[in-house]
């Protein structure tokens, strides 16, 4: 899948295959394929070189990150409720943790292979981009689309690509720790659901006298965000394809009726089945070589039968469960929806005076939170996904409310 790179289930595949054995059980490594290069020796050295480095940096700078994150939702906080005058002047900060994760996949491009020029590049990029956006937008509902329309416009063009930059990404693929070779890794799904939702809901707030345009521009984006996550030849992600799925079709109900019933989501779900079975067919008859993971799980089903569902289920839970124990992402899902708590409650009628004037960037905030509930519940690493989308989901709601204690018009002050 990924030129270079050999993993040790790939060893007893290729050696069945070099002295013409058939398997007589699904296997999920490859045999070894050759490519020209014309560079080998440079090629493999620089791919161990990078690789190396993001491994050992991975963790310290997602600490760094997620430290970031839950710094500015507290400040953010405690400005809104006891510092008002001073919050307007936090939104370039929440702006800046608004896109840092598109920087990151980005920062490849600048090779930024120290610690030091990692540092530096991302705090420069950060700054500059949030004041670029700021500028350009002008108004909050323009600076979200504009933000999560080209974050998320970024991520699927990288996938079509054959994922150039998050191949190298530090939030990216980690081959030595196993974590993903190819498609979307669990922390750029989590975050485009987040920013293709919001990005698409916003854009149809900011131009009310052409609902009907942008609503249908919004869906062909719902759909070719899905596809790029579903399609087998750009690396399936399946727990992403059944968030996305879920949360873009709740989000066009919503789009076009106002409301969604209890019989729409029991239609949902059945189509959610009949597209997850329509995905397992397609790649299980694709040659193994071609296949991607959900096409070597059918692969293990048809031989196992249900014994391989409930072992997949029950090694994802057993990650999921690991994970909320001990990764700091449980820290930015607790911040996220803390700080949602708190917005809600305090001040008074702020944000249901918001939704009111932007109903359509509600009907965003409630299919993000079915879309982050899903990636929560259908990756083994749900955690870190859902938290990567509560990113675009709260962000703006918080400036939006900074933007309306400060207005003219304040919103009903709280009650002593």
């Amino acid at each position: 899948k990924r030129d270079g790179i050999v993993t040790n289930t790939d060893i007893a595949a290729h050696i069945l295959h070099f002295f013409d054995i058939d398997k007589v059980t699904p296997m999920s490594g490859h045999k070894l394929q050759y490519v020209q290069n014309s560079d080998p020796l440079g090629y493999l050295l620089d791919l161990n070189d990078i690789s190396v480095f993001n491994y050992r940096t991975r963790a310290a700078v997602v600490k760094t990150f997620i430290g970031c994150i839950i710094g500015v939702l507290l400040l953010s906080v405690v400005s809104m409720v006891y510092l008002k005058r001073l919050a307007i002047y936090i939104q370039p900060l929440l702006t800046a943790i608004l896109i840092t994760p598109t920087l990151f996949l980005l920062l490849p491009l600048f090779n930024p292979w120290s610690i030091t020029r990692l540092s530096v590049s991302i705090i420069i990029t950060a700054i500059l981009s949030s004041a670029v956006l700021t500028y350009i937008a002008k108004d909050k509902l323009n600076l979200f689309t504009i933000s999560c329309l080209l974050s998320a416009g970024i991520i699927v063009l990288d996938t079509f690509l054959k994922n150039p930059l998050m191949k190298v990404s530090i939030f990216g693929y980690d081959p030595i720790a196993g974590a993903r070779f190819y498609g979307i890794g669990n922390e750029f799904m989590g975050y485009l659901i987040g920013t293709t939702i919001i990005g698409t809901t916003a854009l149809v707030d900011k131009y009310k006298g052409h609902e009907t345009t942008t609503k249908l521009i919004s869906t062909i984006i719902y759909g070719i965000v899905l596809f790029t996550l579903a399609s087998p030849a750009l690396g399936t992600n399946v727990g992403g394809a059944m968030a996305s799925f879920i949360s873009f079709c709740t989000a066009i109900i919503l789009l076009f009726r106002g409301k969604i019933t209890l019989r729409e989501l029991a239609i949902l779900a059945i189509l959610l089945v009949i597209f997850l079975l329509g995905l397992f067919i397609y790649d299980g008859l694709q040659p193994s070589e071609s296949q991607s993971h959900i096409g070597q799980t059918s692969a293990l089903v048809k031989q196992n039968r249900a014994g391989a569902l409930l072992q997949i289920f029950g090694r994802k839970l057993s990650m999921n469960y690991k994970l909320i124990r001990y990764s700091n992402w449980t820290l930015v899902l607790l911040a996220t929806i803390g700080s949602l708590g708190i917005i809600f409650r305090w001040p008074m009628g702020i944000l249901k005076e918001i939704f009111r004037e932007n109903k359509h960037l509600y009907f965003g905030f409630m299919s993000g939170i079915v879309g982050t509930l899903s990636a929560f519940a259908f990756n083994d690493s749900g955690v870190v996904a859902a938290a990567m989308a509560m990113i675009p989901i709260t962000i703006p709601l918080i400036m939006l409310c900074i933007d309306k204690m400060a207005g003219p018009n304040k919103a009903i002050e709280t009650e002593e």
